[in-house]
This record gives C-alpha cells, sequence and structure tokens, in this order.
C-alpha cells in the first residue's frame, strides 16, 4: 500500500545528503580496502584496519538503506540508519579509540537526532 503523506522537506534533505555522504563513504571505504591491501603486503597484515574498513562498508550500506526507506516514510528506516551510523562509530572506539573524535561523536548524535525529528511523518 503506498503511503500517500507529502514527505517534509526538511526530511527530503536529510536523505538526499545522507545519499550523497553515504555513497561517498562507500566508495571511500572501498578504496581505503584497495590500499588497505596494497599496504597489507608492503607492511604486513592490518587485522584491525580492514574489520574497521569492512564495517565501514556495512555501515555506509545500511545508512543508504535507511535513508530509501526514510524516503518512502517508513520508521523501519531510522532503525537501519542509526545502526548503520553508530556501529562503525563505536567499533571506531573500540579498535582505534584515538581514531574517533568529539566532532565525529558530535555529528553522528545530529544527524540520528534530524531523523529523530522526523520519526513522527514516518508510519
Amino acid at each position: 500500500m503506498e503511503n500517500t503523506t507529502q514527505r517534509p522537506t526538511f526530511l527530503t534533505v536529510l536523505c538526499i545528503l545522507t545519499f550523497i555522504g553515504s555513497g561517498l563513504g562507500l566508495i571511500g571505504n572501498l578504496l581505503m580496502m584497495v590500499g588497505a591491501s596494497f599496504l597489507s603486503s608492503i607492511l604486513g597484515d592490518i587485522p584491525d584496519m580492514t574489520a574497521l574498513i569492512v564495517i565501514g562498508i556495512l555501515g555506509n550500506v545500511a545508512c543508504l538503506y535507511g535513508a530509501m526507506q526514510m524516503w518512502k516514510l517508513k520508521k523501519m528506516g531510522f532503525y537501519a540508519y542509526t545502526g548503520g551510523a553508530v556501529i562503525p562509530l563505536v567499533a571506531t572506539l573500540i579498535l582505534f579509540p584515538a581514531g574517533a573524535g568529539v566532532i565525529g561523536i558530535a555529528i553522528t548524535v545530529a544527524w540520528v537526532a534530524m531523523y529523530y525529528l522526523n520519526l513522527k511523518h514516518m508510519s
């Protein structure tokens, strides 16, 4: 059944920015995977970095999927987006504590909060 509710402009802008940001993040993580493979061949195995890149790729995919669902005004997209944004951040804090700064945490919290404000428009 098609949802006939009008998507708020704020939610539209958030979704478009997420499509762009997560798409670029996905491309960047894929390039980092190639670069990490190259560095591993020179420096030896870098297991934590590879794990973090894979988690980042999965997070980008979850954020993209979540944004697509929220574009359709599906509340489930919020939960997919939140997981896709928070899990890589937590993984970074665990694997490379100095790698996730206050700004990264603040940006993640801000985006989840902005999407949360739009939950009332989703079903």
